[in-house]
């Protein structure tokens, strides 16, 4: 019975770390998804069929990505594009001022 309690636990933190990882996987699909459509629809005035459908694949897109990518991968991956978000708003912003 012991054996049991002690690999259901095991299996229980791994299934959650598991879904976890997914969850913030999907969030970054979501936010770059999101962004890329906002971006479009501002460009070009797209429908909302159109919008989501660019938000949909680029979840898709980012959980193929990032499907071998662990807990600290992802989150170093949203760091990265974070980071690469920053400095596209301050060259953005400093090409307006100019």
């Amino acid at each position: 019975m012991g054996e049991f309690k002690e690999r259901l636990t095991t299996n229980l933190k791994n299934s959650s770390l598991q879904f976890l990882i997914f969850l913030l996987r999907l969030l970054i699909g979501a936010l770059i998804g999101l962004s890329i459509a906002i971006s479009a629809q501002t460009m070009s005035s797209i429908g909302i069929y159109t919008f989501m459908f660019i938000v949909v694949v680029s979840m898709m897109l980012v959980l193929r990505i990032t499907r071998s990518l662990g807990l600290l991968g992802s989150i170093i991956f949203l760091l990265v594009l974070i980071l690469i978000g920053v400095l596209l708003k301050l060259y953005i912003l400093e090409a307006l001022r100019t």
